[in-house]
C-alpha cells in the first residue's frame, strides 16, 4: 500500500520552531509506514480554504495512495469540512483514530471543532484581559502624572504664599529699622520662615525678594 502524509501547523511560528511539524512527522515515521510523499501546510484548522490539503487529496485520488495524518484534527477542526475530505473517495488513516469510519470521524470531528471554539474563546479572553491590564496601567500612569502635576502646582502656590509672607516681614523690618540683608535673613530664619526650596534665607535671597517686590531698601549694606 502507498502512503502519503499530510502535516499541518496553524502558525508560521510553529513551523519555524520545528516542534509542530517534526512531532507529527516523527509520529508517522514511528508507525512503520513508508511515506512516498509529504504535504505540508501552514493554515488554521478552522479554515476551509486549504490548497495543500486539496492537492494531497487529488494526489491520492490519482495514485490510489492512503492519506496519513498524525492526528485527525490535522485534517480539519470543522465538522462539515472534515466530512468533505472523508467523502472525497480516498483512504484516510489517522494514527489517533485507528478505526476511522462515518461514526468515529463524526465524533472526533465534533470534538476537534469544539476544542477549536474553546481555544478561540480563551485567546479572545486573554487578549481582552491584556487590553484591560494595559488600560489599567495607562490609568494608573495618568493618575500618577496628574498627581505630580497637582503636587507641583500646589507647591508653587504655597511657595508664592510663603514668599508673600516673607516679603511682608522684610517690608516691616525695613520700615522699622535701618538694618542689613544679613540681619533680615537671620530674623527670617529665627522666625521660622523658609525659602521656596525649604531652606534657610541668605542675604542674597532677601535682596532678590525685596527687588522682586519693588521694595526700596532702607540700607545698601549687605
Amino acid at each position: 500500500m502507498t502512503y502519503v502524509s499530510y502535516i499541518r501547523v496553524s502558525t508560521k511560528h510553529q513551523e519555524n520552531s520545528g516542534l509542530g511539524m517534526d512531532g507529527q512527522r516523527s509520529a508517522i515515521e514511528s508507525a512503520g509506514m513508508t511515506i512516498t510523499r509529504e504535504f505540508q501546510e501552514i493554515e488554521s484548522g478552522r479554515k476551509n480554504q486549504r490548497p495543500v490539503l486539496m492537492e494531497a487529496v487529488e494526489y491520492c485520488k490519482a495514485t490510489g495512495a492512503t492519506l496519513v495524518v498524525a492526528k485527525l484534527d490535522r485534517l480539519a477542526r470543522d465538522v462539515a469540512f472534515m466530512f468533505t475530505v472523508h467523502n472525497s473517495g480516498i483512504s484516510i488513516q489517522a494514527l489517533d483514530v485507528p478505526e476511522l469510519n462515518t461514526l468515529t470521524i463524526g465524533i472526533f470531528a465534533t470534538m476537534a471543532q469544539y476544542e477549536a471554539e474553546l481555544i478561540s474563546k480563551r485567546t479572545k479572553a486573554a487578549l481582552d484581559a491584556k487590553k484591560r491590564r494595559g488600560d489599567a496601567e495607562w490609568r494608573v500612569s495618568r493618575l500618577t502624572m496628574d498627581g505630580r502635576i497637582r503636587g507641583a502646582n500646589q507647591r508653587r502656590e504655597q511657595s508664592k504664599k510663603d514668599n508673600q509672607k516673607a516679603i511682608g516681614f522684610i517690608r516691616l523690618m525695613m520700615e522699622n529699622g535701618r538694618t542689613s540683608y544679613h540681619k533680615i535673613a537671620r530674623r527670617l530664619n529665627d522666625s521660622g520662615f523658609t525659602t521656596s526650596k525649604n531652606s534657610q534665607f541668605t542675604a542674597v535671597q532677601v535682596r532678590r525678594l525685596a527687588m522682586a517686590a519693588g521694595l526700596v531698601p532702607a540700607v545698601v549694606a549687605a
